[in-house]
């Protein structure tokens, strides 16, 4: 007997940073394979910034179903076979809008979810008992599959922030249930917020581990998240700063804080060395900045934090 060798894919840390320009995105670029028959493999080629035109960006976080080749219980051992993206979130949502008009995000959000629903029904009806059950370990019910946050700007309304969460509900027949809202209605009176993988920045942003004091004094994290410095004041080259130390630091102490993770997930970094960043401006909207940026240059400087 054959059976399919299922995986799910994840990991995944993105910032908003407010600025006197618009405000700056940034996101990882790696995907992790978790599976139960090898170790955790990554990809680090994954753009997770999504343009769909000029005023409106989404990014994915959580994760997708992946069939890599077959395992073979007679000869216990894998098969290798082309890797299957059963259910991918993010590409559902890139292609939904090439046919359905993104200046209406809210007005499609009902049709957006029951197309990720019917997605999600169809792959679970195609998967064995066994590899169902794979399914409830990084992912059991009640927790978030995946988070799918749309940043949109208009002249009427300015920036705002929309956000679609999916729960995965039931173990026999597994089902997602969403939720939907603007968050928060004034992007601008918040600190940079990251999202994902957020449970570092949270540590350095709220937490009281004695540990992360001296990363809380770094200049750049003073200024924009400790003092929460007047986004009118803020540049983009000081967002891009503020970026690539928090993705640093989370890249190497990811370890170090609570966190929902299983330890087969946390056997690699959740995020990858480099990021993609963009900004979403008022005037011009969306427009790329810096792609494939190193934020972590060797596996040496770990014990530099």
């Amino acid at each position: 007997m054959i059976l399919s060798q299922l995986g799910q894919a994840g990991g995944t840390l993105y910032m908003s940073i407010p600025c006197k320009d618009g405000l700056v995105l940034c996101a990882d670029k790696r995907t992790r394979n978790i599976n139960s028959y090898v170790r955790t493999s990554v990809d680090d080629s994954i753009s997770k910034l999504n343009q769909i035109d000029k005023t409106v960006v989404f990014m994915t976080s959580g994760y997708c179903i992946v069939e890599k080749g077959y395992f073979n219980d007679e000869t216990n051992e894998r098969v290798e076979g082309k890797d299957e993206v059963l259910f991918n979130a993010d590409s559902i949502t890139r292609k939904f809008y090439r046919s359905n008009s993104p200046r209406n995000i809210e007005q499609n959000y009902e049709l957006l979810s029951k197309k990720l629903k019917e997605s999600y029904a169809q792959t679970i009806a195609r998967l064995s008992e066994e590899n169902l059950n794979v399914l409830t370990e990084p992912t059991p019910a009640g927790q978030h599959l995946f988070q799918t946050l749309f940043f949109a700007n208009n002249r009427a309304n300015g920036i705002r922030i929309y956000e679609l969460t999916a729960k995965r509900e039931g173990l026999q027949v597994p089902s997602l249930t969403f939720s939907f809202r603007q968050l928060p209605l004034d992007p601008f009176s918040i600190r940079p917020t990251a999202f994902g993988f957020f449970y570092v920045s949270k540590e350095i942003y709220q937490g009281n581990d004695s540990s992360f004091s001296e990363l809380r004094e770094r200049p750049i994290i003073k200024r924009l998240i400790m003092n929460y410095e007047d986004p009118a004041t803020v540049s983009i080259g000081d967002a891009l700063l503020l970026a690539k130390e928090i993705f640093e630091i989370t890249y190497k102490r990811y370890r170090d804080v609570s966190s929902p993770c299983s330890e087969t997930e946390l056997e690699v970094s959740p995020i990858s060395k480099t990021i993609d960043s963009a900004i979403i401006t008022f005037d011009r909207g969306f427009q790329w900045l810096q792609r494939n940026l190193l934020v972590v240059c060797t596996e040496d400087e770990l014990s530099v934090i």
